[in-house]
């Protein structure tokens, strides 16, 4: 599994390089940065970098596999399936005018882009909105203690 400082990408070098970046993220990935959303995985991701001029590159993203997070309901661990798409652009310049506020500027002078938080942002982005176990698979403990604090309906 790669580190989160792995996911920094050259992105000149990868856009000559021509094929797109696929790796596997885990645990570790997701433990590395400053969340509490998502407490672990197993994701495929997929990068591929197009220039679209002298300093601005597209990045898609595509990712796949299983998250952990919490159930809404009993609090238990939840692992769901997560799939996606996306492209962030870059620019490797600063911002001359105004901002389109969709493009991303490059703030490490070594003219690598580190593609950690927008994985994790389509990796989140992905779930669902309400996060629940299947009927029956929740803790019936909890589910017991919350329902002896709720109100007869």
């Amino acid at each position: 599994m790669l580190s989160v400082e792995n996911l920094k990408i050259n992105l000149q070098a990868a856009y000559e390089n021509g094929e797109p970046l696929v790796f596997r993220l885990g645990d570790d990935f997701f433990s590395a940065l400053d969340q509490d959303e998502i407490k672990g995985g197993d994701l495929e991701v997929s990068l591929r970098i197009e220039k679209k001029a002298a300093s601005v590159y597209q990045i898609g993203y595509a990712i796949s596999g299983t998250v952990k997070t919490t159930c809404d309901r009993c609090l238990d661990d939840l692992v769901l399936p997560v799939e996606g798409e996306d492209t962030v652009r870059v620019c490797t310049d600063a911002p001359v005018g105004d901002d389109d506020g969709e493009t991303k500027y490059l703030q490490d002078a070594t003219g690598r882009y580190d593609t950690a938080w927008d994985i994790y942002e389509l990796a989140e982005l992905s779930l669902p909105t309400g996060r629940y176990h299947a009927e029956g698979e929740c803790n019936a403990e909890m589910l017991e203690k919350l329902h002896a604090y709720m109100p007869a309906q």
